[in-house]
């Protein structure tokens, strides 16, 4: 049987080889493929796209915001008419329509900018997106641009009213500070005036000069008084109380009465004192809550929930080198290949060889159905190994996934979907009796799975029960498992359910195709 399966294989490559076309496309198909690919996804982000901006009136702003669109790689040109704008997008001209539209948003007067700074920072202004949603693949990565345009405007305003607003509560509580001491100054004069007091009702001897030094400091604590203009109308009751019994005490000339004048004096002093010292506790606990934020800033207040996201994809072990969006989309990629070049290659193949003249002699000939059925699986086997290898080798050049180091397991993953999709192709070629039909069977059947890649449509839109059936299909199982091995490093040994999932539909499809293969052959007999 060995020495049959050489044969039929030397058949085969024999074959390819006399069309020199077909031996060009299986060996330069896959290497203009990646190449052509590659070059044109292996820089990350959306570029150039052109934008038509709509603004009613230009202004500094508008100027400033679309230049922020050119420093972010966008086209852009002016329209006339918002309906132009949005026309322009409609014919596919453009990639989207981007209105500013100034709203009737009331400032307040004593706003920390002026009518031109506000005018000329974007406060008032709405930023409006018209783009095409059928293009879901690039549809959110065009608004997010735009939106970090806006964000660009929107945190400078932020930051502006952040420092203003800091400002000014640094400004409330250095002038509570500075009235605090001038209030801890008038408490000192204070004392200072009651051992006056003291001192002039135990020598009544030395009462003139105490009496000057005790206006000395009366007037003192009068100017400190006056000039603070945060105390009530009990404090300043207090202190003309007090001047008014200093003014009994000083004109009194009766020294026999002075200790009389003296306690009425001290009374409104101490008046003053508890006056002045409740002041100075009440500036003292608003001066602790200005303080005492809970924890808090002005840019927690502002934006109090940020928002951060990453890649699961593992970066560390990749030496921190970011993935760009063709090494994402890469494992879809190569599974697509495989699939496309499986299925239809193998019916193309199958269904040649029934309708050539020489099919009825190997028919009839000494060779089992069997060995043609695995000659010509190992055939298409090959050449699709060949190919995926052509494919791995050349991507490793310029994308950032480790293919090199991981190419025994990726071969692996490409051997045994390969084989299953190959086993796909030939049940097609030989239940098919026309090439047009089979033909067709093999690009709808590569169409429907896929569709149902999530790549195209996303899993999570199924209901569960349909999304637990269809992620067991042949093609999102080889995606997962390249994906888990590229990306997120997991070895497929850690994947021998998903591996044997895929075994299990090779062995079923391979008998099936064992089946139709012997009942094509025995209705070529009949």
């Amino acid at each position: 049987m060995g020495i049959k399966l050489f044969a039929i294989l030397n058949r085969n490559f024999l074959i390819f080889l006399h069309s020199k076309l077909s031996s060009l496309i299986i060996i330069l198909g896959p290497i203009f493929l990646i190449l052509i690919v590659g070059a044109g996804l292996s820089n990350s982000g959306i570029k150039d796209l052109n934008a038509n901006i709509y603004v009613s009136e230009k202004t500094v702003f508008t100027d400033a915001f679309i230049n922020n669109l050119h420093a972010r790689s966008f086209i852009t040109s002016e329209s006339y008419s918002l309906e132009d704008c949005i026309n322009s997008v409609k014919i596919y001209d453009k990639n989207l329509c981007i209105e500013l539209r100034k709203s009737n948003v009331e400032i307040p007067k004593n706003f920390y900018l002026s009518s031109q700074e506000i005018e000329d920072s974007g406060i008032g202004y709405s930023v409006y997106i018209y783009t095409d949603f059928s293009k879901q693949r690039i549809v959110w990565g065009i608004i997010n641009k735009v939106q970090q345009s806006v964000n660009d405007f929107s945190n400078k305003i932020r930051a502006g009213g952040s420092s203003i607003l800091n400002k000014k509560l640094d400004g409330y509580n250095n002038e509570i500070s500075l009235r605090r001491k001038e209030l801890s100054t008038a408490i000192s004069l204070i004392d200072e005036i009651n051992s006056k007091v003291y001192i002039i009702q135990s020598e009544l001897s030395g009462y003139d000069s105490s009496i000057s030094d005790l206006g000395n400091n009366l007037d003192s604590l009068e100017k400190i008084i006056k000039s603070n203009s945060t105390l009530d109308k009990p404090m300043i009751l207090a202190l003309s109380n007090l001047k008014n019994s200093f003014f009994l005490l000083k004109n009194n000339q009766d020294l026999s009465g002075v200790s009389s004048n003296i306690a009425f004096f001290e009374k409104n002093c101490n008046l003053l004192k508890n006056e002045l010292t409740l002041v100075d506790r009440e500036l003292s606990n608003l001066q602790s809550d200005m303080k005492d934020t809970g924890g808090l800033s002005l840019d927690s207040v502002i934006n109090p929930i940020p928002l951060t996201y990453e890649s699961i994809s593992g970066d560390i072990s990749h030496n921190l080198q970011s993935f760009d969006f063709f090494d994402y989309l890469f494992p879809t990629f190569l599974s697509f290949f495989i699939v496309f070049v499986s299925i239809i290659f193998t019916t193309n193949f199958i269904i040649k060889e029934r309708i050539s003249k020489s099919y009825i002699r190997n028919v009839l000939s000494n060779t089992g159905g069997f060995s043609f059925l695995l000659g010509n699986f190992l055939t298409i086997f090959l050449v699709v190994m060949f190919q995926s290898m052509v494919i791995v080798v050349l991507a490793s050049f310029f994308i950032n996934l480790s293919l090199i180091s991981n190419l025994i397991q990726i071969l692996i993953i490409v051997a045994i979907s390969s084989s299953l999709f190959i086993v796909f192709g030939l049940v097609l070629g030989y239940f098919f009796n026309s090439q047009e039909t089979a033909i067709i069977a093999s690009i709808c059947l590569s169409l429907l799975l896929i569709m149902f890649s999530p790549l195209i449509t996303p899993l999570e839109m199924f209901p569960s029960f349909l999304k637990t059936l269809l992620q067991y299909t042949p093609l999102i199982l080889t995606e997962d498992l390249l994906k888990r091995l590229l990306i997120f490093d997991i070895s497929i040994f850690m994947n021998k359910k998903m591996l044997f999932v895929l075994f299990f539909y090779f062995l079923v499809s391979f008998i099936i195709a064992m089946i139709f293969c012997r009942i094509n052959k025995y209705k070529q007999i009949s």
